[in-house]
């Protein structure tokens, strides 16, 4: 089992410190970010799920790492 330690409102894994993006997207901060740019939660995850087809990771219409 892998260690875990609490920053703020988010676990994170010690062996692997990158935030999910589901943590990131539904921090506050970002939310500012996005409304001053006119970006939804859905045009991000669209947009990764476009990369990730593009790279050969995933499958296009396979679920997204989170939930919209």
């Amino acid at each position: 089992m892998s260690k875990m330690t609490v920053f703020s409102h988010r676990r994170v894994r010690l062996d692997d410190p990158e935030p999910a993006i589901a943590d990131l997207l539904d921090d506050p901060v970002t939310h500012a970010v996005m409304r001053r740019d006119g970006v939804t939660r859905q045009t991000i995850l669209r947009t990764i799920e476009a990369a990730r087809v593009r790279l050969g990771l995933v499958r296009m219409g396979n679920e997204l790492c989170c939930a919209a």
